[in-house]
């Protein structure tokens, strides 16, 4: 039950009802759901949450109030919780590697028990309708969020713009302020990548992350093409030339 109701919080815990049902239940009961409400309030204040519904003894719920009858309420919390990604392996693998070690095991063990999906979309063509299906029901749109690449080949001028505007407010979504998940590699990763190969492919490799790293500067790493390199943008109308000058190494 504590799983369900965290984050829960009660508008007046001096009221007769609500005191008269808490004493109800047993000792341990009463211990375990209000140190419950005490976390509430702690993850509360320190991160608000997206969306926030309000419960009541009631026949039927209004969305446009964001207020629940008791049975939908539920019936909500009973229901799993979507990330949508753009990719289901390399994605999924990104957020959680972003994560802490705790937060890392809290999703994984919510995943395995399936209150957590990680949705592959197949590309951001297909999160993009994904999102609009979402946004059909407001049930589904509480329990939906969306990851997804900037794609923007400079700062402040992400591609997927168009993504994040159809997510809002009603999708919780996060896009990456840099280009893609690979320009996040740190550089020791992408050595032991380089090292993986041998003889002149190796050399060329371990140029490449040098060069990545000692000449570019940090925003032009976060939105160079990693997978095409400068050439690979050459068709693009906003390609941003100027941003790299003359930096042409890699």
């Amino acid at each position: 039950m504590n799983e369900l109701l965290l984050g829960a919080l009660i508008e007046d815990d001096r009221d007769p009802v609500y005191t008269d049902w808490l004493g109800s239940f047993a000792p341990e009961f009463t211990l375990e759901w209000t140190q419950m409400l005490g976390s509430s309030l702690t993850e509360d204040a320190l991160s608000p949450s997206y969306h926030e519904i309000r419960i009541e003894d009631r026949s039927h719920s209004s969305w446009v109030a964001n207020t629940l009858s008791i049975g939908e309420a539920l019936d909500l919390m009973s229901r799993l919780y979507r990330i949508l990604v753009e990719n289901g392996f390399s994605d999924r693998n990104f957020l959680l590697s972003l994560c802490s070690k705790n937060d890392r095991e809290w999703l994984e063990k919510r995943v395995g028990q399936e209150w957590v999906e990680i949705e592959h979309c197949g590309g951001k063509q297909h999160l993009y309708k994904r999102v609009l299906q979402s946004k059909t029901l407001p049930s589904r749109c509480t329990r939906t969020s969306a990851l997804f690449d900037g794609d923007g080949v400079r700062p402040n001028a992400p591609e997927n713009q168009r993504i994040s505007d159809v997510c809002y407010p009603d999708v919780h979504h996060h896009m990456l302020r840099r280009r893609s998940i690979e320009n996040y590699l740190p550089r020791k990763v992408l050595e032991r990548w380089a090292k993986l190969s041998d003889g002149l492919q190796k050399e060329i490799r371990t140029a490449k992350v040098r060069a990545l790293f000692e000449e570019l500067g940090r925003d032009q790493r976060s939105h160079y093409n990693f997978k095409h390199g400068l050439a690979g943008d050459s068709r693009r109308h906003d390609r941003a030339d100027d941003l790299y000058l003359e930096d042409r190494s890699v």
